[in-house]
């Protein structure tokens, strides 16, 4: 069987691309290495943005480093109001109030599915104190 060959200036080749680079410049901007977890997050406050698999990852693994989690942030209002590790799950608009009142509040993305986008959405609402473990 022959493979179909687009130019180098081919859209659907271009727009790949970009989004795979994208996600690749935001995991090498925000991931936390297990190494070096302890000492970064010891201590601080946080919120963890994904109440899936992932999240329940990342509240187990925050736990260990005595940070204090305020809650969990997720797009899917059937989740809201229910716990993962003692912390309730809640809206956005939540997580602006929240992160908004606190000094060095930071938001830990856990969701890989739509982790271009979440952190996208993060940045254009000035929340700047990003992480990023699983």
């Amino acid at each position: 069987s022959r493979f179909m060959e687009f130019p180098e200036n081919d859209a659907r080749k271009i727009k790949v691309n970009d989004f795979v680079s994208e996600r690749m410049d935001i995991i090498k901007q925000y991931y936390v290495r297990i190494a070096d977890r302890r000492q970064y997050f010891g201590g601080r406050t946080v919120i963890v943005y994904g109440a899936g698999n992932f999240g329940h990852m990342a509240v187990n693994d925050l736990m260990q480093y005595e940070t204090e989690i305020i809650g969990i942030c997720d797009a899917d209002i059937k989740k809201h109001g229910r716990y993962i590790g003692g912390k309730v799950v809640f809206g956005f608009e939540q997580l602006l109030r929240e992160y908004g009142s606190r000094d060095n509040c930071m938001v830990v993305v856990a969701n890989n599915l739509h982790l271009v986008q979440i952190v996208n959405m993060l940045r254009e609402n000035r929340i700047s104190r990003i992480a990023i473990i699983t």
